[in-house]
């Protein structure tokens, strides 16, 4: 089968409007042909490894106040001496079709049920916000 071309522009930016084509392939084996497995393979893993970095620091909380930072960090570092809070078995439980609810998500969910009085809601998605950096 002939690769296909997907045309992109840029939405924003200084460079608006401008146009670009992207291979598409429909079968591995395309892509294979094309660049040889060894370049689909990294490929591949290069963009494993964007996706799990991403994901890890979008679980780490932003902007914290200095004080809280250190604190934090002590406290990941207790539950996590050796630094690594992405481990071996969250790897092979990892699948990058399944989008669960990042850390930064549920504090947000968790300061809009205090504004709106629900404490309880708010405490037990402050737990499952430290359980996703902590655990």
């Amino acid at each position: 089968m002939i690769m296909q071309h997907k045309q992109e522009k840029y939405v924003d930016g200084d460079f608006k409007g401008l146009k670009f084509f992207v291979p598409v392939f429909e079968k591995l084996s395309e892509a294979v042909d094309a660049y040889t497995e060894a370049t689909v393979l990294a490929l591949l893993n290069q963009q494993i490894q964007s996706r799990l970095r991403t994901k890890v620091k979008n679980s780490l909380p932003k902007n914290l106040p200095s004080s809280q930072l250190e604190r934090y960090k002590d406290e990941l570092y207790r539950k996590h001496a050796d630094g690594c809070v992405f481990s071996i078995e969250d790897c092979k439980t990892w699948h990058p079709t399944i989008r669960g609810l990042s850390a930064r998500k549920l504090f947000m969910m968790s300061q809009a049920a205090v504004a709106k009085g629900n404490l309880e809601e708010a405490k037990e998605l402050m737990e499952q916000c430290k359980a996703k950096t902590l655990a």
